[in-house]
């Protein structure tokens, strides 16, 4: 039997049973908002990345944290790679997801690749760090030294320093990104700050290039569930339920059941609203 029921984390309760046909097109409506929702969680896996970097760095320079510079140079190598690896696999899924989707000559999958185009042909620091993981994953590490100053107000920073030469020594960087025209050396944090914002622009297209019409429509059919069964305990779940009854305790039925995602849906419908608005 298929169902729309309730449950709190122990027990289920029907609220409505519902044909084959009606079970499978909600499916399909879960389906389209969690597709969304893990597409749209993709920068936050790049963020998280770079914060945690970026906290690492914080807290050797906290002295209460008593972070020892060998350790601080021990660990930093595995916080970049972090961010490096998940710098490509973002752009990587990006373009892997619109291929499937739509295909390599459809408009969708060309305005993703000119967005691409575009944030490498105008900002350096983009075009240095997607190489950059190439080179630290095929060659060594690409940081030559760190340096510790007070700005005015006495605070510490700290710049990463790479050294141009020592970066061209062992690999062949490729000319379109004219990594020759940079300084002799140079601090890498505010470069990974300018990509990572590189990425956020191509995340707001990729977005965009969704099929946004039946996003909306999932959105409306699923949080519609959560107006029809307002002060309703627990999640409201599609459920497959032995004909043994509804009403009992899990321990006595066979059940599957997919949770309705109602707060991604209306957060989603909250997002259309917003951009409708701008």
């Amino acid at each position: 039997m298929r169902s729309i029921a309730s449950f709190d984390g122990k027990n289920l309760k029907g609220l409505k049973s519902i044909s084959e046909a009606e079970f499978e097109g909600l499916l399909e409506h879960v389906k389209n908002i969690n597709i969304f929702v893990n597409n749209y969680q993709r920068i936050s896996m790049v963020q998280k990345d770079k914060e945690a970097l970026e906290n690492f760095i914080s807290d050797y320079l906290d002295d209460s944290q008593h972070i020892s510079t060998a350790h601080f140079l021990n660990e930093l190598p595995s916080f970049l790679l972090k961010y490096l690896a998940s710098f490509k696999a973002f752009l990587d899924h990006w373009e892997t997801y619109l291929n499937r989707l739509y295909g390599k000559d459809s408009d969708q999958f060309k305005r993703f690749k000119v967005a691409t185009s575009a944030e490498f042909d105008e900002y350096f620091s983009y075009r240095f760090v997607y190489e950059l993981r190439n080179f630290t994953l095929h060659c060594k590490f690409p940081i030559a030294k760190v340096k510790t100053k007070m700005d005015e107000n006495k605070n510490n920073l700290l710049s990463v320093i790479v050294n141009k030469e020592r970066l061209m020594s062992d690999y062949n960087w490729p000319k379109k990104v004219r990594l020759g025209e940079m300084e002799a050396e140079f601090d890498l944090l505010p470069h990974l700050e300018e990509a990572f914002n590189c990425l956020i622009r191509i995340h707001e297209i990729a977005i965009n290039l969704c099929d946004t019409r039946s996003l909306m429509d999932s959105s409306l059919k699923i949080y519609k569930f959560a107006v029809d069964y307002r002060g309703v305990v627990g999640d409201i779940v599609l459920a497959t339920i032995e004909e043994s009854g509804l009403d009992e305790s899990m321990d006595n039925l066979h059940i599957e059941y997919n949770r309705l995602p109602i707060i991604e849906s209306k957060n989603i419908l909250e997002m259309f609203v917003e951009n409708s608005e701008e």
